[in-house]
């Protein structure tokens, strides 16, 4: 397992609750023991103060989240640009390692996923946390990961670029099926029309096909709001 090297902050009381932060929602014992090559009795001492202090609360056993916000973010910026960078990427990978690719660990590493630039890799992966939420009605967050998606696109230049922002564009489509702004149904006609210039430039006719369907209901939809 790929392990967060030794950083000078290591030694700190408050690194251990400074990478704990980076967890939108909740965090383990086992991650940070993962992450941080620590004994789960040094990491269990500075969960235990921050649970006295309110800082943070146990959601179940072995398992934490922060109640007190401004504290994690306090803690949170007590990280380097590039040492965030570095551990989401770490932390994504080690979800995936440690959970497993299941919906849980899909959606739990692409929370990290968003705050990196992606690979091709990396991408799918929000794809697949993207059509969980939308799956579940989560649809706010399944639009960051879409869109999150577009924007990395843009500095792939090889791989399956193409057939990705497809993939992408149909699902995005899909989330805005009720109630849609004007700017939302803007932005999903004109990423369905890059799609469909995509495919014909590829000569994807199945795929040219089914977009040209979703790009008609998205005018429907348009019409009716």
């Amino acid at each position: 397992m790929k392990k967060h090297s030794s950083s000078p902050l290591a030694s700190q009381q408050n690194y251990p609750l400074s990478v704990a932060a980076l967890f939108e929602s909740d965090f383990s014992i086992e991650l940070l023991e993962n992450l941080l090559e620590m004994k789960a009795s040094q990491l269990l001492r500075v969960i235990d103060e921050s649970i006295r202090k309110k800082w943070i609360a146990t959601k179940q056993f072995g398992v934490y989240q922060f109640i007190d916000l401004n504290k994690q973010q306090d803690v949170r910026n007590s990280l380097s640009w590039d040492e965030k960078i570095k551990l989401h990427r770490i932390i994504a990978d080690t979800l995936l390692e440690v959970i497993s690719p299941k919906p849980d660990g899909i959606k739990a590493a692409a929370e990290h996923l968003l705050q990196i630039d992606n690979d091709i890799k990396g991408l799918r992966l929000l794809l697949k946390a993207g059509e969980l939420h939308r799956k579940n009605y989560a649809l706010q967050m399944a639009s960051s990961f879409y869109r999150k998606i577009f924007s990395d696109l843009k500095n792939i230049e090889t791989g399956p670029v193409d057939e990705l922002f497809i993939d992408t564009a149909i699902s995005y489509s899909k989330t805005f099926n009720t109630a849609p702004t004007s700017a939302e149904m803007n932005t999903t006609i004109t990423l369905l029309k890059e799609a469909v210039e995509r495919a014909e430039a590829k000569k994807w006719y199945n795929k040219i096909a089914l977009l040209k369907l979703h790009l008609a209901k998205t005018h429907w939809l348009f019409g009716q709001f």
